[in-house]
C-alpha cells in the first residue's frame, strides 16, 4: 500500500485490550450490542483479524447461527471442523 492511499482518511488501529472473549479470541463488540464482533485471530501474519455477526436468533433450547468472516484462515476443512466447539454463544453479551 502507498501512503497516499490514507491521505485525509482516519486511521483508526484495533486495540483488543478488553476482557471480552468469544472462545479463545479476545474480542471487540464493534457497535457495544453484539451484532458485530471483531476477533484477534493471531496465526501467521501480524494483526489477522476476523469478524463474527448473528444471522438468527433460535429459541430456547436451540443454536443461534452467526456467519464467521475471515479471510486467509482456513487452508482444509479440517481447520474449521471444531468451530462450534470453540465459539460459545453466551460469550457475546
Amino acid at each position: 500500500m502507498l501512503e497516499s492511499n490514507w491521505e485525509e482518511r482516519e486511521l483508526l488501529e484495533l486495540k483488543f485490550n478488553s476482557d471480552l472473549k468469544v472462545g479463545q479470541f479476545r474480542d471487540i463488540d464493534y457497535f457495544n450490542d453484539g451484532r458485530f464482533c471483531l476477533l484477534d485471530a493471531p496465526g501467521h501474519a501480524i494483526g489477522h483479524t476476523c469478524a463474527l455477526a448473528p444471522v438468527t436468533k433460535a429459541d430456547a433450547g436451540a443454536n443461534d447461527t452467526f456467519v464467521f468472516m475471515a479471510g486467509d484462515t482456513c487452508h482444509t476443512a479440517d481447520n474449521g471442523s471444531s468451530i462450534n466447539a470453540i465459539l460459545p454463544i453466551s460469550s457475546l453479551k
